[in-house]
């Protein structure tokens, strides 16, 4: 949605009804893909509105910055400390 500048935020919320898996991919502004977490993509508040909808599928995390061609593993483990640090918490609060 982002990379054709649609706010994923909006949509989700006005289609969330129709949501029942979502895939997280971060992107930077120039539209080149950004570490989860350092990109326009707003995965907190995203988070946040599934929580308090009651969503209870899959979210799915894919990760195609730069970095990711040669450290694979270094990119896995740091998207997997983003979640566990920013979006667990949103997650479990319920």
């Amino acid at each position: 949605m982002a990379y054709t500048d649609m706010d994923p935020v909006q949509m989700m919320r006005d289609y969330r009804s129709l949501i029942n898996h979502v895939h997280y991919k971060d992107m930077h502004a120039d539209h080149s893909w950004a570490l989860m977490g350092e990109g326009i993509v707003d995965f907190k508040t995203i988070t946040e509105d599934l929580v308090d909808s009651g969503f209870e599928g899959w979210i799915v995390v894919e990760d195609e910055c730069e970095r990711s061609v040669k450290e694979q593993n270094q990119v896995t483990l740091e998207c997997g400390t983003y979640s566990d640090e920013v979006l667990r918490p949103l997650i479990e609060k319920v």
